[in-house]
């Protein structure tokens, strides 16, 4: 259940930094950043 509940705010992080890099414009620098 921990791991389902990281798992979780690391989909909600990743999501927040892909709209992030959206409206910052450098999505490349932020999309390397969360590929992994």
């Amino acid at each position: 259940m921990l791991g389902n509940s990281q798992t979780d705010g690391e989909s909600l992080q990743t999501n927040k930094d892909s709209l992030s890099a959206v409206y910052s414009g450098p999505s490349i620098k932020l999309c390397s950043h969360g590929s992994f």
